[in-house]
């Protein structure tokens, strides 16, 4: 019995593209601007174009509510929301797909030759797919003492790279050794 009550007090989560539409009823303006399909723009009461978009069967949509006098135009608003939220979708895609990633490669001081070119492959094909590649050395207990010896190690990975800029030089940070490498557009 308990939950029959919690459920009608839960509330849907707000629509922020549907809520930014204003349509029919909601025009608070006196006049507007009625763009119509292919004809000149007319300044109207919007008592006026609300008629005419009714007899149309469609919506008289507010599309720039800071114009003077506000631009309406008569339209399907829910087609409209709808198309609002398809561009929103493909913009936040492609801002994805434009994101540049950091990919992290971790070496030892002890990391043999053939287990540093298995690495160094890897990180090449990061750099070829357009993504950045931190390179860090960790040390452990008394190996920081020869730490001359990771960055030696650091560089001769980096020089066996293609196609790269050095973002960040290898540098000492507590116990391990980081350098930043992207790739050249």
């Amino acid at each position: 019995m308990k939950n029959r009550m919690l459920r009608g007090l839960r509330q849907k989560p707000r629509d922020p593209i549907a809520d930014s539409v204003v349509y029919n009823q909601a025009i608070t303006q006196r006049e507007v601007l009625l763009v119509e399909n292919n004809t000149r723009p007319q300044a109207m009461s919007t008592n006026q174009a609300l008629r005419i978009a009714q007899e149309q069967g469609l919506d008289l949509v507010l599309v720039n509510a800071q114009a003077v006098p506000p631009v309406a135009k008569i339209m399907d608003a829910k087609k409209h929301i709808y198309n609002l939220r398809q561009a929103k979708k493909e913009q936040d895609r492609t801002a994805r797909q434009n994101a540049v990633h950091v990919k992290e490669i971790q070496l030892r001081p002890v990391t043999d030759s053939h287990d540093l070119q298995v690495k160094q492959k890897n990180a090449q094909t990061f750099l070829n797919d357009q993504n950045k590649v931190k390179v860090v050395m960790k040390f452990r207990g008394r190996e920081v003492r020869h730490s001359a010896i990771g960055i030696q190690l650091i560089e001769t990975f980096i020089s066996g790279l293609q196609n790269y800029k050095l973002e960040k030089n290898p540098e000492m940070q507590g116990n391990h050794i980081t350098a930043i490498i992207s790739p050249v557009k």
